[in-house]
Order: structure tokens, then sequence, then C-alpha cells
């Protein structure tokens, strides 16, 4: 399995893998970091809002939703990435795309 980096793409594995009960779905997700012995990684997929982040057991394919992350302000958010998390699970950082714009009404023009 390939795992470059914090927001490398994971590659399919072999496909008993994907085969059993409850087990992951390779599609679009991104690597968000890795549990410290390695065991494990957690994953997101960016459209999906709020981003749900699961921890994902690479022995067996079971993920755990980890944390649904969305900021306080949702107001204009299109997308969330990247998230990235520390070894021990218990912090992280995210970065979030936001389109606002104004709309104004003009009345009485001629």
């Amino acid at each position: 399995m390939a795992f470059p980096g914090p927001r490398g793409r994971i590659a399919r594995p072999h496909a008993a893998f994907t085969n059993r009960r409850n087990s992951f779905t390779w599609t679009e997700f991104v690597a968000a970091g890795r549990t410290w012995s390695a065991k494990a990684i957690y994953v997101y997929k960016p459209e999906d809002l709020p981003a749900k982040v699961y921890r994902l057991d690479l022995s067996t394919g079971h993920k755990i939703l980890w944390k649904d992350l969305m900021p306080s302000d949702s107001a204009g958010v299109s997308r969330i990435g990247p998230i990235l998390l520390t070894t021990d699970g218990k912090s992280c950082l995210y970065g979030y795309h936001r389109i606002l714009s104004d709309l104004y009404l003009v009345e009485g023009l001629k």
C-alpha cells in the first residue's frame, strides 16, 4: 500500500482485503495521518460536508468514525481539507474553502 504523505491518495490493496464484511471501500479517500504504531491511518473525503474523518485499521479494513469536522461558521464552505492529524489522534488541523458573495438590491433606477 502506498502512503507517500499526508496528502497522498491511498492505493487499492489486494482484493481479499475489500471483500471482508464491514471493510473499507477504497474510493476517493485522502490520507490525513497515521497512528504512532502505523497499524491504522486516518482518512477522509474532501467533498463531504461536514468532513467525516475515519480511523482505518490496516490489518482488518475496519473503519471507525473518529470525528466530524466543520467550521463553527459554515456559511459558504464548499470544501474541507487538507486535514492533518497527530500520531496520537488527539489533535488535528484543517483548512477549508469558503465562497462568499454580496447581493445588492437597487430600486428606482431609470
